[in-house]
């Protein structure tokens, strides 16, 4: 167990630093995009197309992330209702899904990424697979962040279990 959380906190701290590389490249494309666009009065042709790739990349690394931090938008309409042992439950069977949903874009964004390695973007050329490996790596980003939050709810009820023997 510990293992495998040393392993995922590495994996967000690497998944970290590439959004926040991205966030600031995002940045620079920009300005230089608003500059020689309003300043300069012609646009480069490489910014836009370069700040979606990266802003796309910078989405689903910052999705990992804020799984991992429980910063995600969500309805607890249901979840506040609910108290004790049944809580623990409907956490894990929450934690399912995303772990489902995670497989799926694994899976599929492989797939759309070996799918497009020959499909070039128009402005910069690069293949699209560049940005569609995103999805992919968001994807497993998940799988091993869920699987640690599972991991962790079982082994604290087992542990509560134990303390009240």
């Amino acid at each position: 167990m510990k293992t495998l959380i040393k392993a995922k906190n590495i994996l967000l701290l690497v998944y970290s630093s590439l959004a926040a590389a991205a966030m600031l490249f995002l940045i620079y494309a920009t300005f230089v995009q608003v500059f020689t666009r309003y300043i300069m009065n012609a646009s480069a042709t490489w910014t836009e197309e370069s700040a979606r790739f990266v802003f796309v990349w910078c989405t689903m690394l910052g999705a990992v992330i804020a799984l991992d931090k429980g910063l995600h938008a969500g309805v607890t309409f249901i979840s506040d209702r609910i108290k004790g042992k049944a809580r623990k439950i409907y956490d894990v069977l929450s934690y399912l899904v995303i772990l489902t949903v995670a497989m799926i874009m694994l899976v599929q964004g492989y797939e759309l990424t070996m799918a497009t390695t020959k499909m070039l973007s128009p402005a910069i050329r690069l293949p699209l697979s560049y940005l569609n490996a995103s999805i992919a790596m968001s994807g497993f980003g998940m799988i091993v962040v869920v699987v640690c939050k599972i991991l962790e709810e079982l082994t604290a009820s087992k542990e509560r279990m134990m303390d009240e023997v």
